[in-house]
């Protein structure tokens, strides 16, 4: 289950995981993230002339319309415009690029398998930390990725001592830069998963790398913004 979005062959090599999206030319390489770090120390060394790469930041402009919804200010129509303009002006995720293949054969559910190795859905409860959720549904994810037989992943802050190793099967560990509320006990349970943001402009990395895919009309960004991220395994 572990894999990342947008390296360079060479780089994910190293890292023997499943590598999506990405090539040579427009995926992350080694001379590009060597760029990224020679920019940021010149940046930190207070060179006013180096500056760091803009980032296109989606969810606090979204976030604007969601508020303005909430004081009924707007329709939710005019949540959703705003939503499809973004995701066609500045795609930060595949999944604002790449549409659903529709058929015309009808189907049976009962002829589909959707299931995943061990797992029955194709489905992850992102990380989110503990700190931003609280107790209830922190343990809420957990049991429910237990119940349907998915992954959740618990985010920064650690795990909770009563229920540490309880959903070993279904339960992802994150082990993020900080390291916060990663121990010796955290560590034993042999399934984390360590937290980067390395991966190219979605768009930049489709049209170099799988130029016969289709994407949704109007569809296009900055060739060298960046977005996404991508999960390393740790054993």
């Amino acid at each position: 289950m572990c894999g990342s979005i947008g390296l360079a062959p060479d780089v994910a090599e190293v890292f023997n995981a499943p590598n999506y999206f990405g090539c040579q030319t427009a995926g992350m390489t080694w001379e590009r993230l060597e760029q990224d770090s020679l920019s940021a120390v010149r940046s930190c060394g207070g060179n006013p002339i180096s500056r760091l790469g803009h980032v296109s930041r989606f969810n606090p402009r979204i976030w604007k319309a969601v508020a303005a919804y909430a004081r009924r200010e707007t329709g939710y129509h005019n949540v959703q415009h705003i939503y499809h303009e973004m995701m066609r002006d500045m795609p930060v995720a595949l999944r604002h690029l790449v549409g659903i293949r529709h058929v015309s054969d009808i189907v049976s559910p009962y002829d589909v398998d959707i299931s995943i190795k061990d797992y029955s859905l194709p489905v992850v409860i992102e990380a989110m930390s503990f700190g931003s959720q609280g107790e209830t549904s922190f343990k809420a994810y957990a049991q429910a990725a237990s119940d349907l037989n998915i992954i959740s992943i618990n985010g920064e802050g650690g795990e909770l001592p009563d229920i540490m190793g309880k959903y070993k099967q279904n339960r992802g560990q994150q082990i993020a830069s900080g390291r916060f509320g990663v121990n010796v006990d955290f560590l034993k349970l042999g399934c984390g998963f360590g937290d980067q943001n390395w991966t190219r402009s979605p768009n930049r990395v489709k049209e170099e790398c799988y130029p016969d895919i289709k994407l949704r009309a109007g569809s296009s960004c900055p060739p060298y913004s960046r977005g996404g991220g991508f999960t390393l395994p740790f054993q």
